[in-house]
Order: C-alpha cells, then sequence, then structure tokens
C-alpha cells in the first residue's frame, strides 16, 4: 500500500510538471519578444509585455529582473529599484523553499525548478540598485546596496568575485564618508583590473594606456564614469578594449574592464555542474525505479512513463539576458565645472563602435561627479538608449 501511494504521489506531480512546462513555453515566448523590444530601444512595449507577472510564475524571478533593466535604460530608476528588491526578496523565499521542495528537479529536470538566479546575476542585481539610487542621489541607499553587496560576495561560496560590484561598493561607502570600509573593497582588487591598479582611494591608475590626455589647467576634480559594453555585432574576434572620454575634442582619459560577465556565466556554469552531478545520477535511478515497478504491473503504461520521463530532460539554460558583458569603470581628472561628456568606444583593433554624448551628477560637493552610461549603440547587438538623469 506505502509503495503504491509512493508511485501514485509520484505520477501525479509528472502529470502536473508536464502542464507546467507546457505553459513555461508561453512564459519564454513573454521573456524573448521582451527582450526584442528592449534591444530595439522600444522600452514601453517591452515593460507592458514583461506586465503583469502571475506571482506563481517559475520565472517571476527573472521577469523582474529583466523588466528592471528595461526600466533603469527608461530612466525609470524609482520602478527598477522597485522590481530588483521585490526580485530579491522572492528568491531569498526561494533558497528557504529549495531545502525541502526539490523534489520536482529530481523527477524531471532543474527547469521545473523556480528560477533564482545564478550567484553572479544575484550580486549583479543589487549592484544595478545600487546604481539606481545612485542616479536619483539616494547616497545612503546606495550604501545599504554596498553592504548587501559585499555581504554576498564575501559568503559567495566558491563562486568567481565580481571586481565591478567590488568597486561600486566602495565608490557607494566612500561617497557615504566611511573611508575604512571604501578602502578595504579597493585593496581587494587592487591587482584583478586588467592593465590599472586600484588605489586605496579609489583612483584607477592605468599601467599602460594606448592614448595621451592633454593636461588641462587650473582646478581638477573627478569624474568616476561606470559603462556597461553589449556584443559585438558580427565583429568576428573583436570586442571592446576601452572607452575613451572627451570634452569636446580633447581626450580626458580611458576606462578599464572590470568585470566580464560571460566569464563570471561560464566560471559559475562549470561550478555548479559539478554539483549537479551527483543530482543527475539520482534523477536517472529515481526514473528508472519508477519505470521498473511501472513494468510489473503494465508495460504499456510503463513505456508511456519512460517517454515522458526521459522526454522531458532539458537543459536549465535561463538567465538574465538584458545584462551588459562587459562591465568598465573610468575615473579621470576633469576640468571644475564640467558637466557634460563625449564617450567613444572602440575595439580592440582600435575602431570605433559607439558614441554618446552623456550628462553627469554631482557628488561630494561637485569634486567628484558620477556618470552612468550602456554603450549599446549601431556597432552592437543592442541599438543605442541612453540613461538621463
Amino acid at each position: 500500500m506505502k509503495l503504491r501511494n509512493i508511485e501514485s504521489r509520484q505520477m501525479a506531480q509528472i502529470g502536473i510538471i508536464s502542464i507546467a512546462l507546457l505553459s513555461a513555453g508561453c512564459t519564454s515566448m513573454r521573456l524573448e519578444t521582451a527582450r526584442n523590444q528592449y534591444t530595439s530601444g522600444e522600452y514601453d512595449k517591452a515593460i507592458e509585455e514583461l506586465t503583469p507577472i502571475p506571482k506563481d510564475n517559475t520565472d517571476r524571478v527573472l521577469f523582474l529582473m529583466e523588466r528592471g533593466m528595461v526600466k533603469q535604460m527608461a530612466s525609470d530608476y524609482r520602478g527598477s529599484i522597485q522590481d530588483w528588491l521585490d526580485a530579491a526578496k522572492a528568491a531569498e523565499a526561494l533558497d528557504l523553499y529549495s531545502l525541502t521542495g526539490d523534489t520536482p528537479s529530481l523527477l524531471i529536470n532543474d527547469r521545473v525548478m523556480p528560477f533564482r538566479g545564478a550567484p553572479y546575476e544575484r550580486i549583479l542585481m543589487r549592484t544595478y540598485t545600487a546604481q539606481s539610487y545612485m542616479a536619483l542621489k539616494e547616497w545612503e541607499d546606495a550604501a545599504v546596496e554596498a553592504r548587501n553587496i559585499v555581504y554576498m560576495l564575501e559568503n559567495r561560496d566558491g563562486f568567481p568575485d565580481d571586481p565591478y560590484s567590488r568597486y561600486l561598493a566602495g565608490l557607494s561607502f566612500e561617497i557615504n564618508g566611511d573611508s575604512e570600509s571604501a578602502t578595504f573593497q579597493y585593496r581587494q582588487i587592487s591587482n584583478t583590473v586588467y592593465g590599472a591598479v586600484i588605489q586605496d582611494t579609489g583612483t584607477i591608475l592605468p599601467l599602460t594606456s594606448r592614448i595621451t590626455c592633454n593636461k588641462t589647467s587650473g582646478r581638477q576634480n573627478e569624474l568616476v564614469c561606470l559603462i556597461g559594453l553589449a556584443i559585438l555585432q558580427n565583429a568576428g574576434d573583436a570586442e571592446p578594449s576601452h572607452v575613451e572620454i572627451y570634452d569636446g575634442n580633447r581626450i580626458l582619459g580611458q576606462s578599464h574592464m572590470f568585470t566580464d560577465i560571460g566569464l563570471l556565466a561560464e566560471a559559475t556554469r562549470a561550478k555548479l555542474e559539478l554539483r549537479r552531478g551527483a543530482k543527475s545520477l539520482l534523477r536517472i535511478a529515481l526514473k528508472e525505479w519508477l519505470i521498473h515497478e511501472m513494468v510489473k504491473k503494465d508495460k504499456e503504461a510503463a513505456a508511456v512513463l519512460s517517454v515522458l520521463l526521459y522526454g522531458l530532460e532539458m537543459e536549465d539554460i535561463r538567465r538574465w539576458e538584458t545584462l551588459p558583458r562587459w562591465l568598465h569603470i573610468a575615473r579621470i581628472q576633469i576640468p571644475a565645472g564640467l558637466k557634460r561628456f563625449r564617450l567613444v568606444a572602440r575595439d580592440n583593433n582600435g575602431q570605433i563602435i559607439d558614441e554618446q554624448l552623456i550628462d553627469s551628477i554631482a557628488i561630494k560637493d561637485d569634486n567628484i561627479r558620477l556618470a552612468i552610461c550602456r554603450m549599446q549603440g549601431p556597432g552592437f547587438k543592442e541599438r543605442n538608449g541612453k540613461m538621463k538623469f
């Protein structure tokens, strides 16, 4: 009787999960449509496509991640913050659920489980939330997110570090006058950025540079520029090398690549595969046991069950696709009073792949100015989109 009850419960779960997988196809279509609208610069349409989000949708966290990014690019910083805070809360609740509710993934695959985001995605969600707070000049709230970033990085359980997120956390602490915490974060990444050294003050010293900056006279202020770069379109081996910052035609400095999200994803995937190996073996053993028990009662039903169980085997490839590929930071000296800049992105062959005019906002009594930018112009797979302060 006990064995029969177990089989009945497992078969019921399989039926429910099969229906869930069919509905997941509709969810994937909505996500893909919204992503295409986003890359075309149709932010309002993308937001509409991602609204509403059913609370029981297994991709709810992913919807919120994607919609938050669209809203940030549409300069709806408050809306992006709310989406990402909701996503973080939902992901944390799923962490607790996964301790006891992982049975469906043992029977079918990880795709049937609610999406929680990879560790690097969840850290970057906090990072981008902090950026939205910065765009709103809500510096203390940005520092709260910085503490979340540091906590997650210090407890990442062997997953890869993220220099961009660490620098942004340090910058948030610096802005709020917590120089000790800022210095600690800057030291963590002092020698991890290719072609540059990060000083305790957050200054980015280039080891080598392809450009020569024109010296300016008079009092100097600083510009911190946070830049996301997309993947190049039909570029072969070319990829973004750096972004140059200009005052008119006078070059002031250049960016450095802090984080390659593609490499974060690869390293994370490799680590997760090691963890999933034992689970996959257990899933196959459980499926074989169910089929074996069914054969004893009904061979035809067992054949159908076998097709169903193994036909539903699929890799979980869900990810936060509106993230940029490369994350750059520039911290350079600028003439006092300068507020608008021209950014020129070049590939590793020196070719111009995008240009933008950006505005900056003042922090620290105008001694430091901040600009947030996403380079995704004609040379990229994504179209141009400017963020407004």
